[in-house]
């Protein structure tokens, strides 16, 4: 098969089928050490050591943030977080977290299912977004495939997306949209010292004896 989607860059990729994949070095435009990584389907981050955050891939849903929804086939900075250091990255299947060294959360891409953290009226964002209109000091995203995980400072834990399977809330509504902002919505848990999305699922951790799996 060939991949011409451009999650790796420019580079196509020859795999014969049945056989293992091919490791190659992606070739950035600029001198760039990386920190982190974060991959969505068929596109990618990579936050580089000076807090600049670089994406390329399928665009399709904005999941770029680069301002619109075209295809980028080799890594390109995220100029509208221009002025941001970036210190943690998340991606979902079509969406996208970062968070910067204030502590504050930006969300973009797909939010067909409320995952970005703001109502269904807004079902793509192609530009980052801040969420938490009141001073909400975030320590950690994550990402599941159309739902997000917040957890704050005070150990506080929001959730958003969709919760066909209750990855966001005991009730399995189909979907579990916060208000405009975050900030309307009171927290999932408290309490809480660690929180990770899977695709389906959200696996947190308590202050107390037991850990929880919703």
């Amino acid at each position: 098969s060939t991949q011409s989607t451009g999650a790796v860059g420019d580079t196509v990729v020859e795999v014969e089928p049945n056989k293992s994949p091919v490791a190659f070095k992606v070739e950035y435009p600029l001198p760039l050490r990386v920190v982190e990584i974060a991959l969505g389907a068929q596109f990618t981050l990579a936050l580089g050591h000076c807090g600049i955050l670089w994406s390329w891939g399928i665009n399709n849903h904005g999941q770029l943030g680069h301002g619109h929804i075209e295809t980028v086939t080799e890594p390109a900075p995220v100029d509208y977080l221009g002025g941001l250091q970036i210190k943690h990255i998340a991606a979902g299947y079509w969406h996208c977290l970062a968070l910067t060294e204030f502590d504050v959360v930006y969300a973009w891409g797909w939010n067909n299912k409320g995952q970005l953290g703001l109502t269904q009226e807004n079902a793509m964002e192609n530009i980052p977004v801040a969420l938490f209109e009141e001073e909400v000091e975030i320590d950690k995203i994550s990402c599941g495939r159309s739902h997000s995980a917040f957890l704050t400072k005070d150990n506080s834990l929001y959730l958003s997306g969709w919760n066909k399977y209750g990855q966001c809330s005991r009730d399995f509504s189909e979907e579990h949209f916060l208000n405009n902002t975050l900030s309307g919505k009171p927290p999932y848990a408290s309490d809480v010292v660690d929180a990770v999305c899977g695709p389906w699922s959200t696996f947190y951790v308590t202050n107390s004896k037991y850990s929880s799996n919703k």
